[in-house]
């Protein structure tokens, strides 16, 4: 059995850690995140590295070398959004536990090794992405304790209904600070299928930044109010979202989503009082990110003083963007040659939590292509020829970094 194949079937595997279909849904610090964990704990202690889980729910098997040498950390978030795919994040923790356990059977390892499944990258439970790195790192913002998920449990309570401790996850009592980070994943998009190519070396990640939007309004019957006497948060909403969407246009290269809409009372007969939706934004130049939102405080404003109702902007999350360290695209741009193959560079749109990590240390990213560039989804796949491409080429890099 190959590399690859081996690596398919253990996600196979994971996929099963769900809490329903069609695909895979596993948020943060939830009853799927902790079968999760046992599995991928399972598999790192069989590869011959010693685990533990620190306080925020992440997990880290490491193997030790000589404390004089060099550390190289490899990883990814083990959480999905909701119905989403087997491979993202979750390729990015399975690869280099196998690829650990080949380079520990070959002997010839040079640097400690330590591989991390993130608690939570996808920030769909609470929405802050970049949990379980951020704790990792020791940046972990005291306030996001009171974030609260849908059914209004408190990040606070679900660290402890975890087993974890909020106080010690704010204050770690021990930071990873590696010489080095490197990522795998999936490239949820479509090049690297167009260039025919099942591997990519990432050199930049693009900015992106989150937003709630919450309008305000009076409920009222449906049938009985007039429409010139409305204030209907509903109606601003669907304006404002609607020159969001055109807003764009003017800030190119940046993209925006509208991923999230709730509306109180939620009665089919009634003006609704209040309506939330969330913005994601993003781009390359940070610049036409708070250009942009710039603006669209603007139309806000312009769009419920007409509707005669109000509005809050919340910014929840600003990751700026991110330039892969030369040295570390380097290596693995050598590292895709030994494996014979064509070395192809190119910048990734979504985020990762290379981005936090390179707070702390040089990060790179290895990219695996996706069929049609899909993401986010049942219908994300990858082959397993592919992931040995993958796999081949990460023991390169691990031997010729250490």
């Amino acid at each position: 059995m190959t590399l690859g194949n081996e690596i398919y079937n253990k996600l196979e595997q994971l996929s099963s850690c769900s809490s329903g279909n069609p695909g895979v849904t596993r948020l943060s610090l939830s009853p799927e995140h902790q079968q999760a964990l046992a599995l991928l704990e399972q598999w790192m202690q069989e590869a011959g590295l010693e685990t533990y889980r620190d306080y925020i729910g992440n997990l880290i098997g490491s193997y030790h070398v000589s404390p004089n040498k060099k550390t190289l950390m490899l990883g990814s978030h083990q959480d999905t959004v909701v119905m989403g795919g087997k491979y993202d994040g979750a390729l990015g923790v399975v690869l280099p536990i196998v690829c650990a356990r080949q380079a520990i059977e070959q002997g010839n390892l040079g640097c400690n090794l330590k591989i991390v499944a993130f608690t939570d990258e996808e920030g769909v439970r609470f929405q802050t992405t970049y949990l379980g790195s951020m704790a990792l790192n020791g940046h972990l913002d005291p306030a996001l304790m009171e974030r609260t998920d849908k059914n209004g449990c408190s990040l606070r309570q679900a660290v402890i209904d975890f087993g974890g401790d909020p106080q010690k996850a704010l204050n770690p009592a021990e930071t990873q600070s590696p010489d080095a980070y490197l990522e795998i994943h999936i490239e949820q998009g479509p090049v690297l299928e167009e260039a025919d190519l099942p591997v990519g070396v990432v050199t930049s990640i693009q900015s992106s930044y989150r937003y709630e939007v919450i309008i305000e309004g009076t409920a009222g019957h449906a049938g009985t109010v007039p429409m010139h006497l409305r204030r209907d948060p509903m109606t601003s909403a669907a304006r404002i979202i609607s020159q969001l969407t055109a807003l764009c246009q003017s800030y190119q290269p940046l993209v925006l989503t509208v991923g999230e809409l709730s509306v109180t009372p939620g009665a089919v007969n009634v003006i609704p009082s209040k309506v939330r939706f969330t913005i994601d934004i993003r781009s390359p130049k940070e610049e036409n990110i708070l250009n942009a939102m710039q603006q669209a405080e603007k139309i806000m404003t312009q769009v419920c003083a007409q509707n005669h109702t109000t509005f809050r902007l919340i910014r929840s999350n600003a990751i700026p963007a991110t330039v892969c360290d030369p040295h570390i695209v380097d290596k693995i741009k050598q590292a895709v040659s030994q494996s014979e193959l064509r070395v192809f560079e190119l910048a990734s749109g979504a985020g990762h939590d290379a981005q936090e990590m390179n707070r702390v240390c040089p990060v790179g990213m290895l990219f695996v292509r996706c069929k049609e560039g899909i993401s986010h989804s049942p219908y994300e796949q990858v082959n397993a020829e592919d992931i040995d491409c993958a796999a081949k080429t990460v023991l390169n890099f691990i031997k010729s970094y250490c």
